[in-house]
């Protein structure tokens, strides 16, 4: 189990928590072109369809928030949603949405994702 040595805030309903947040950068397909999130890998599973696997347990995660930016002059209305969040088997995936149907992001397009867990040291 992971107790990292992130900077926790005290007042919470649980005493300690931890975040961790990063962003994938978009390329050429929808491919994940670069990734910058510390204690994870981002990867695509289909069409508008991402996870983010963690590369430790936690005991439990509280929150995730994913943003979607677009760099282009003819901008996509997308819309992220998670569907499924998994401390234990380390996996939080997401989908990019135009109304319902699932949508690849152009080229230099970003998600910014963040992500709240219970510290497991507490």
């Amino acid at each position: 189990m992971a107790d990292r040595n992130f900077y926790p805030e005290e007042g919470h309903y649980y005493p300690r928590k931890v975040e961790a947040d990063g962003s994938a950068v978009f390329g050429a397909s929808s491919a994940i072109a670069s990734q910058d999130f510390t204690g994870g890998t981002f990867a695509k599973v289909g069409t508008g369809d991402f996870s983010l696997t963690l590369s430790d347990t936690f005991n439990a995660v509280k929150s995730v928030h994913v943003q979607y930016h677009v760099n282009s002059a003819t901008p996509t209305d997308i819309v992220p949603q998670v569907y499924s969040v998994s401390a234990s088997s380390k996996l939080i995936k997401f989908k990019l949405l135009t109304g319902t149907v699932p949508t690849d992001p152009g080229t230099g397009a970003v998600a910014y994702v963040r992500v709240t867990f219970k510290n497991s040291g507490v």
